[in-house]
């Protein structure tokens, strides 16, 4: 019996050493949530009613991890697209990992006590009611990261997609420099809660060639208003493939939705990325 439990002593410590992340999902503590509510506006589009819920690392949702065998590394929170925490920011969270970096993630909405699937969200919504309860929970992810031991709190960044982006750029008005030292917003949206009269830290927007996300026309492309974009890309680069497709948003109004990306236009970014945050 004594062999035994010394071999399960180390078979664990190997496990906490070798495990491609760290996660503290338990080292937390359970926060209050406001009540928020759906009303219709019209068939098939809602708008959510009452103050939105607090981050709460306790949630199901939370995915914070730290690459093995890192001591306080950097870290970056990631704020999920209008259609909930989905594999686009599983998938850029995994490789901010590989690059050493401490990654946390989240669902708002489930936050708020919501469990439809993704295409409600996505198409059901107004862009103002998911970047609201977005805002709330991203902004609460960063004071709750503030004081947490086991990363480094003087290099945080943000990175968010689609009406992720929309909020990282209202955060990068509302965060200390002395903590956050950029924010990556991918795809921003052309509506929702607007943008911070004053930002305290250096914001790069970004955008896929191929994003006409929203368009009422193919070539509708939305880099068109803005200054820097990324070739073999769509809207959320990290979603997948180039998958060429229309989506209707509410009962009828069907548009453009090209998503995703060539790995070209993902190794660029992951690149730019590097420079930035002063990696080799």
């Amino acid at each position: 019996m004594h062999n035994t439990m010394k071999f399960l002593q180390i078979f664990l410590v190997w496990c906490a050493l070798n495990s491609s992340a760290i996660s503290f999902a338990a080292d937390c503590e359970k926060y209050p949530s406001p009540v928020t509510e759906l009303v219709e506006l019209k068939p098939k589009m809602y708008a959510v009613k009452g103050m939105p819920a607090d981050f709460d690392p306790c949630n199901a949702s939370v995915e914070f991890k730290i690459p093995n065998q890192s001591i306080k590394p950097p870290l970056v929170i990631i704020s999920h697209g209008g259609a909930g925490l989905g594999d686009a920011e599983r998938n850029i969270a995994g490789e901010f990992r590989k690059l050493g970096f401490a990654t946390l993630i989240f669902d708002a909405y489930q936050m708020n006590g919501f469990q439809q699937n993704w295409q409600f969200w996505a198409t059901q919504v107004t862009n103002e009611s998911r970047q609201r309860m977005n805002y709330k929970a991203t902004l609460g992810a960063y004071q709750w990261a503030l004081s947490h031991e086991k990363v480094d709190t003087s290099r945080i960044y943000f990175h968010g997609v689609s009406n992720g982006a929309n909020v990282v750029v209202n955060i990068a008005g509302a965060v200390d420099p002395a903590h956050v030292k950029g924010v990556f917003a991918e795809g921003t949206m052309m509506s929702g809660i607007g943008v911070p009269d004053r930002l305290n830290v250096p914001v790069r927007l970004i955008f896929g060639k191929l994003d006409n996300y929203g368009g009422r026309q193919q070539d509708e492309w939305r880099w068109l208003l803005k200054e820097e974009w990324y070739e073999n890309a769509a809207h959320g680069m990290f979603l997948g493939p180039v998958n060429k497709q229309t989506r209707t948003w509410g009962a009828n109004n069907t548009r453009y939705a090209w998503t995703g990306a060539g790995s070209n236009a993902r190794e660029k970014f992951l690149d730019d990325f590097r420079q930035y945050v002063g990696l080799k």
